[in-house]
């Protein structure tokens, strides 16, 4: 049975003001803060917000709690056309713990189990910022209110335009990086949407929870982003053997989960407007030597191939086992996984 289309839910309004901070805190930069990741903060109905600047504009978030953190925040940016200055107010925070912010691209949301994480991970994508997304590190009194300070700019290779923006967070900084070149490990306890105003479009938002076949002992997990034009998909697996090269198909509507059909194209009929048979392929898995996998695919209208959430039924992990029969035709896979998609509502987002 074809899934029913989602409705565009209301995003959650913020409920906090801005008080101009002119305190600077130190401005982090490098790959490890690029990929900080933190949670929402709490804000203060309090004081003017930044006036305008001649050039790129102004804008605001408002940042609700996440988590029952108890932290609110409010962000305002100011975009000049070569320097985005970000200031902002929080209450709540913990006067003995590290907090920082990030930015997360326009198709980023606020609300729900995604909430200010990244959602544009491809580089050749126009709106790709996630090498960009550190703003920088609050700085908290002893009654717990946090100001924050930021400037990015062009000549720095830094700036971000206004208008790629979509969400902010505020992180709890939880541990040091594991690794050298690793991100810290952080906590989101605020999230907020950048500019409530900004027309609406509906990001669409799926997930399989892939179980073994045939005794494999591999089991994934993969999420689903579509925006309407770009199909983002991202996994992880347990059980791949690192000597072994896993790939992942997705299958129509009619497709099945279960049974010796599992996890097969259903619809031949070109002519069926449900028909995807050749654009099917997700991408291959990249396997570590614990046997943890990780997969990462975007397909585009740009590139034709874009695939609607609403026409995916189940998707595969597959053991590559043999090279192709026929030249330009598919290698020879054996079914290791199988799970059905399952669809989240519609979410508005900024474009």
């Amino acid at each position: 049975m074809k899934r029913k289309k989602r409705e565009s839910l209301p995003r959650c309004p913020g409920r906090v003001g801005l008080l101009a901070a002119g305190l600077l805190v130190p401005v982090l930069v490098g790959a490890q803060a690029a990929w900080a990741v933190g949670r929402p903060g709490t804000g203060a109905d309090v004081g003017p917000s930044v006036g305008p600047s001649a050039g790129g504009g102004t804008d605001r978030a408002d940042l609700d709690p996440i988590g029952g953190s108890g932290v609110k925040a409010s962000i305002q940016f100011v975009d000049n056309g070569t320097t985005l200055m970000v200031i902002g107010i929080a209450k709540g925070l913990d006067p003995s713990e590290t907090y920082l912010s990030n930015i997360y691209d326009i198709r980023s949301v606020a609300d729900g189990p995604d909430a200010c994480a990244p959602a544009i991970f491809d580089p050749r994508d126009p709106d790709f910022i996630l090498p960009r997304m550190f703003l920088g590190f609050w700085a908290v009194s002893e009654d717990g209110v946090g100001k924050l300070f930021a400037i990015k700019t062009r000549a720095g290779a830094d700036h971000l335009p206004l208008d790629k923006i979509g969400t902010v967070s505020v992180r709890l900084f939880v541990a040091p990086p594991p690794t050298k070149g690793a991100p810290p490990e952080t906590k989101l306890v605020a999230c907020g949407q950048v500019g409530e105003g900004r027309p609406s479009i509906v990001v669409s938002r799926g997930r399989s929870d892939l179980r073994e076949r045939g005794g494999s002992g591999v089991k994934a997990t993969i999420r689903f982003v579509d925006d309407g034009t770009t199909l983002t998909v991202t996994g992880t697996a347990k059980g791949p053997d690192p000597g072994e090269t896993y790939l992942s198909n997705i299958y129509d509507l009619d497709s099945v989960a279960d049974g010796p059909d599992a996890c097969a194209p259903a619809i031949f009929d070109p002519r069926d407007p449900d028909f995807i048979l050749p654009k099917m392929f997700l991408g291959f898995w990249t396997v570590d030597e614990d046997g943890v996998g990780k997969l990462f695919a975007t397909n585009t209208n740009g590139g034709a191939d874009h695939v609607p959430l609403d026409k995916i039924g189940t998707v595969s992990v597959r053991l590559v086992a043999g090279p192709p029969t026929m030249p330009g035709g598919p290698p020879e896979t054996k079914l290791v996984a199988c799970g059905s998609v399952s669809e989240s509502p519609g979410i508005g987002q900024s474009p």
